[in-house]
C-alpha cells in the first residue's frame, strides 16, 4: 500500500484481495506443525487453522484506530493446537520454538493475578524459518507473521464459551455473573491439573507393565531345604525385575514354605504363591 494513510475502504479492498494468500499461509503452517507433532507421538484433540474474516479485520482496524501497514497485523492467519493434557502444552511449545522463527511468546496465564481465574493459552507470533523460506513454495511468506495458539481442550472450552462471547459483548457483567464465571474457570483449571496427574500415573503403570516379564517358578514335592534357599536367593536377586509366581503342589507336605526367608523374599518383590493340583507348572528346580 502507499505511504498515505489508507481509508477503511482501502484496507477492506486490500484484505479482500489477500484472503487466499493468508488462507494458504495458515494451511501451510498448520501442515508443518501437524507433521512434527505426529512424528513426536503427541496426541492432540485438534489442530486447526483459520484466517481472520473480512468483518473481523474491519472491526479490528476500526476499534484500534489502525493507520499503519496492514501486513504487520500478526493474526491475519493463525493455527490452533488443542491438546488433551497440560504436559503436552510444553511439548508442543518446544516444537513451535524449534520449527519456526518465534517473534513473540506469551503465556496468557501470566496475565492473571494469584487470586484470579480466566483465559489461559500459549500465544506465539511466528514466521517460517529462513531455511524454509528458501524453498520455492514458501518464498512468498518470508518475514510474514502468523499466530499460533496452544491450549488444552478444557482451556479451549473456556475460551469458546466465555472469552470469545465476552469479547463480542461490550457491556459489563454483573458481580454475580462474574463470580459464577470465575468459579467455573477455577474448576476447569483444577480439572486440567488432575487430568494431567491421572494420565501421568496411567502412563507410568503402562510402562511398568510393558517392561516387566511374567515368570513362574515351579516347586516340586519333596523339595529340600537347600533347594528352598536357592529359590530364596533367586527371589532376592530378582527384586524389581520380573513378576514371579511360585507354583507349589497342593497338599500338607509343603509346610516348608513357612520358612521366613522364602516368605519374606516373596512378599518383598510381590511374588505370587499359587497352588496347583498336579506337579506341572513353571520352571522346575
Amino acid at each position: 500500500m502507499g505511504n498515505s494513510t489508507p481509508s477503511i475502504q482501502d484496507l477492506s479492498e486490500w484484505y479482500q484481495s489477500r484472503l487466499s494468500y493468508y488462507k494458504i499461509l495458515a494451511e501451510s503452517a498448520s501442515r508443518c506443525l501437524r507433521i512434527i507433532i505426529e512424528e513426536e507421538g503427541i496426541q492432540c484433540h485438534r489442530i486447526e487453522n483459520r484466517v481472520k474474516t473480512q468483518k473481523s479485520f474491519i472491526e479490528k482496524i476500526d476499534n484500534e484506530n489502525f493507520s499503519g501497514d496492514p501486513t504487520k497485523i500478526h493474526d491475519l492467519a493463525g493455527v490452533r493446537v488443542i491438546t488433551y493434557i497440560k504436559s503436552d502444552l510444553e511439548r508442543v511449545a518446544k516444537i513451535v520454538r524449534k520449527a519456526f522463527s518465534v517473534i513473540e511468546e506469551r503465556n496468557k496465564t501470566d496475565d492473571l493475578k494469584e487470586n484470579e481465574f480466566g483465559y489461559r493459552s500459549l500465544h506465539f507470533i511466528a514466521q517460517f524459518s529462513r531455511s524454509r523460506t528458501k524453498l520455492p513454495d514458501y518464498k512468498m511468506y518470508k518475514d510474514v507473521n502468523f499466530e499460533i495458539q496452544v491450549r488444552t481442550i478444557l482451556e479451549h472450552a473456556w475460551a469458546e464459551i466465555e472469552h470469545d462471547r465476552r469479547y463480542k459483548y461490550k457491556g459489563v457483567l454483573s458481580t454475580r455473573d462474574q463470580r459464577l464465571i470465575n468459579k467455573v474457570s477455577g474448576l476447569l483449571e483444577l480439572a486440567d491439573e488432575e487430568f494431567d496427574r491421572f494420565v501421568k500415573k496411567v502412563d507410568k503403570y503402562s510402562k511398568g507393565t510393558k517392561t516387566s516379564r511374567e515368570k513362574k517358578l515351579y516347586i516340586p514335592r519333596g523339595t529340600n531345604k537347600n533347594k528352598l534357599k536357592q529359590i530364596g536367593n533367586i527371589l532376592r536377586r530378582n527384586k524389581g525385575k520380573d513378576k514371579l509366581t511360585l507354583v507349589i503342589p497342593r497338599g500338607n507336605d509343603y509346610e516348608y514354605l513357612r520358612l521366613p526367608y522364602l516368605v519374606n523374599y516373596s512378599k518383598a518383590i510381590e511374588a505370587t504363591i499359587k497352588e496347583t493340583i498336579d506337579d506341572k507348572g513353571g520352571t522346575p528346580f
